[in-house]
């Protein structure tokens, strides 16, 4: 599958996450130490954003209820429930996701 461009690494800051839509999907980003990482936004649990999560190393916690998922595999840590994980990469400056 191609890669598109959705913006620039300086528009997700560090140990932070940044809300995307990408062909009407929404599509939550971190920035962990400059390793970039691309979710579902929405959490299963009440569709809550979960860019404005709480980071804690590779793990976001959803702001709404506390779910936790891991940002490697979109896999929940406790429930077997998951996030979509989108393939993403940094070209110099510029930001790349696999659709």
């Amino acid at each position: 599958m191609p890669f598109v461009k959705i913006g620039k690494t300086s528009d997700v800051q560090n140990r932070k996450g940044r809300l995307f839509i990408v062909n009407g999907n929404r599509v939550a980003v971190f920035n962990v130490n400059g390793e970039f990482f691309a979710i579902d936004s929405r959490c299963p649990h009440h569709g809550i954003d979960l860019a404005g999560g709480y980071l804690n190393g590779k793990i976001v916690t959803c702001p709404g209820h506390g779910w936790e998922f891991d940002l490697e595999t979109g896999e929940n840590v406790i429930l077997p429930v998951s996030v979509r994980k989108y393939n993403i990469k940094s070209e110099g400056d510029n930001l790349l996701l696999e659709i």
